[in-house]
């Protein structure tokens, strides 16, 4: 059994007149067993890139995404194809990060932050195309390929460290 603890922030209003609580999301799966519920719901690759899966999309120490919640990440994640699950059952492995790893979450990361109808699979294309047609603000654009390459290894390292 693995577990996974998120905290996050809930703009509310509290009695120390602060306006934020904190909630605590738990992410649990069974790691070695192909009966288990998790296990049949999600299906065997998937659920065994889960704890991969809950540090590329937000972790305490990994760091998240601006403007995108678990919620948004888990529906992408129950549709993506074989390669994006490929790619983030290698960031347990030893060795450098390829870069057909980072080219792979680098398109996942665009399936979350394109508009509908848009297809878009470069990060520096998407957020120019955003900036320049919808205007959207430095906070709701992704990460630059940098940024996303360096949270890429810090995922590496976490999940080399869970696996």
């Amino acid at each position: 059994m693995f577990f996974a603890v998120d905290n996050t922030d809930f703009a509310e209003d509290t009695a120390d007149g602060k306006d934020t609580t904190r909630g605590t999301i738990t992410v649990v799966y069974q790691k070695d067993n192909a009966t288990g519920e998790v296990w049949s719901a999600l299906g065997r690759e998937k659920a065994a890139a889960l704890h991969v899966f809950h540090a590329f999309t937000g972790a305490d120490n990994v760091g998240r995404f601006s403007g995108l919640g678990k919620t948004m990440w888990f529906q992408q994640y129950m549709k993506v194809d074989r390669k994006v699950i490929s790619a983030l059952m290698k960031l347990t492995e030893e060795g450098d990060v390829t870069q057909d790893v980072k080219d792979a979450l680098a398109k996942f990361v665009c399936l979350l932050y394109c508009p509908k109808g848009i297809h878009i699979t470069s990060i520096p294309d998407l957020r120019w195309h955003l900036f320049c047609k919808h205007l959207a603000e430095s906070s709701k654009l992704p990460p630059t390929a940098g940024s996303l390459e360096q949270h890429i290894e810090r995922v590496h390292v976490q999940a080399r460290v869970w696996s």
